[in-house]
Order: structure tokens, then sequence, then C-alpha cells
């Protein structure tokens, strides 16, 4: 939580899904191997407990402007029908010769695209700084520094594990930063009809 000159309380923010607990054993055991396969100095692997798709990153975000901004995304909520996601390759941002990012892409999906479009239209009307970025389905499965040099050791693309999962929700995630790495804790689910 950061306060301002003025006395404002803002948090950082972020809208997410989450992937289910049976998903997230399966990332893990895959990212475990990959580990083992790629023992790279540099090479941070996220934590399983840390693994989401982001739909659209806030920055920091005041608390009038989180007050304001629930009940439009649950209005939204409303308006969306659950769907499904699957896992299309893994990838690399921005590249595999310069990677920074190493990362489970998404299969392209209508209702997903639709859902981030509309929370990003209706994030940006209230935090100005919410992210402008195209949207890019993916997880984040682990990070490299500014230094890391092993770039012709990293795996190819390739093809993970086939699996499927039903979104049903979504959530309003804070991120704590701290020496010991982020801290995410959701303060808000928004559930799509069907589960409500």
């Amino acid at each position: 939580m950061i306060m301002d000159g003025g006395g404002v309380k803002s948090e950082r923010l972020f809208l997410a899904l989450y992937p289910r607990p049976e998903i997230v054993s399966r990332l893990e055991k895959e990212t475990a191997a990959l580990a083992r396969r790629y023992p790279l100095p540099g090479l941070r692997w996220i934590p399983a407990s840390h693994l989401h798709l982001t739909l659209l990153f806030l920055g920091e975000v005041t608390n009038e402007q989180r007050r304001e901004l629930i009940p439009g995304l649950e209005q939204l909520a409303d308006r969306q029908r659950p769907f499904d996601i699957a896992p299309a390759s893994y990838a690399y941002f921005p590249n595999r010769k310069r990677a920074r990012v190493f990362y489970l892409a998404l299969r392209e999906s209508g209702p997903l695209r639709e859902l981030a479009g509309e929370i990003g239209h209706a994030c940006r009307e209230v935090v100005s700084g919410a992210s402008a970025t195209a949207f890019r389905p993916h997880i984040t499965l682990a990070r490299m520094g500014r230094r890391f040099k092993a770039h012709d050791a990293l795996p190819a693309g390739g093809q993970p594990a086939p699996w499927q999962q039903r979104v049903d929700s979504f959530h309003l995630v804070k991120s704590d930063l701290s020496a010991g790495g982020a801290k995410y804790t959701v303060v808000h689910t928004f559930f799509l009809p069907e589960t409500k």
C-alpha cells in the first residue's frame, strides 16, 4: 500500500484468472521437469501459488477508485457466460534470443478476448494508469534477468500436456512487493452467472 503526499492510500492491483488446483499441480510438475532439464543460472521459475493469467494490470489504484470499479465489474461479469481455456504452446517474450519471460500461451478464445476487452474498457474509464498493452493470453512460468546469457540453452517452444478449464469467475488481486518477492491476495471475486 502506498500513500501519496495528500494521504491518499493506493494499492497495486490487477485482474486475473487462476488455474484450478489440479491444473496448478500439473503445471508445477511440468515446470519442475523443465527446471531439472534446464538448470540455467538467472532463470527464475514462478512459484505454483503465483501462477495466473493476467486479464489487466491496473497499477496503483486508490480506495475510491477500487470502490468505483467493483460495481462496474460485477455488472460486466453478469453479462458474461462461463467458457473454457486450454494451453496452446510454450513461448518466450519478446522472443527466444532476447528472452525475459518463458510462458504458457493459451489457445485463442473469443469469450476470453471479449472478457479481457470489456474489463480493459471498464477499468480504463476509472483508472487512468491501467495497462493499455495488447492482451496476450498466457501464464508466466519463468523470468530471466537482464544479464541472462544462456539463450541458446533454452528449450524450443514445444507443446504442453493438454488440459481444459472452465472459467466461471475472475479476480481482483492485490500485489504487495517486497525483497522476498511479490505476495498476491485476492481482494474480490467476480462470478459469471451460472456460478452464482
